[in-house]
């Protein structure tokens, strides 16, 4: 698969997953994952897995707050872009 066509579906299943955000939620992702990146550079491993288990937490009830409907495109997006993503591996390997 060429690379151009893995970042096309990977960049479509980012921008349809993040368009179920709210700006709220965004930046509340943003901020978890640059503490975790500010933990990985300056803090022990016990900081640093507090820290990814908190931004694992702020992502677990950003999704809960979403709608069925919503959480339902999420999942969806995923199943079809990781089926893209297999069919185009499998037609590369077979080529």
């Amino acid at each position: 698969m060429s690379n151009d066509l893995r970042i096309k579906i990977i960049s479509r299943a980012f921008q349809r997953l993040i368009g179920q955000l709210d700006l709220e939620d965004l930046t509340a992702l943003y901020k978890a994952e640059q503490n975790v990146w500010h933990a990985s550079a300056h803090l022990g491993i016990n900081s640093q897995i507090a820290t990814q288990e908190c931004s694992q937490t702020v992502m677990r009830e950003i999704i809960a707050g979403l709608s069925a409907y919503k959480i339902d495109r999420m999942e969806q997006e995923l199943k079809v872009s990781a089926r893209e993503l297999a069919k185009y591996t499998a037609e590369e390997v077979t080529s």
